[in-house]
């Protein structure tokens, strides 16, 4: 079989279905499995940060878009410093990545805790 053309997406946004009940909300991490999204926990490669308002709780099957790439806004659950390497904290929330967690983000701007950072999506492997 022979391809014409490759398939390449540079858009910085995707649509997936959730695979369970959402409760974290516009700009917590999200992780993906075989049944679509579900809130990114403490040992999550995350798959993109929701974006938009959303009614919470967000139901199973229902779609959201989430950021896959680039720039965006992650909420912070502890003090964050421009330049911090982020991951995930149990609740789909920005703490500063540690050792054998995966650093998903860096912080661009200082956030205090449930505050919106300003992060670049980086998936810079787990912190050694």
């Amino acid at each position: 079989m022979a391809y014409t053309s490759t398939m390449i997406d540079d858009s910085p946004t995707k649509v997936f279905k959730t695979a369970a009940d959402l409760t974290g909300g516009a700009f917590t991490a999200v992780q993906l499995g075989g049944s679509g999204i579900t809130t990114a926990d403490a040992n999550a490669v995350p798959v993109g940060l929701l974006i938009g308002e959303y009614e919470l709780p967000i139901p199973a099957g229902e779609e959201v878009t989430a950021q896959i790439q680039g720039g965006g806004l992650w909420l912070a659950g502890e003090s964050i410093a421009a330049g911090d390497l982020l991951a995930s904290s149990a609740s789909g929330v920005a703490v500063k990545a540690t050792a054998g967690k995966f650093i998903f983000a860096q912080a661009l701007t200082n956030a205090k805790p449930n505050q919106a950072a300003q992060v670049q999506i980086i998936r810079g492997g787990f912190k050694g």
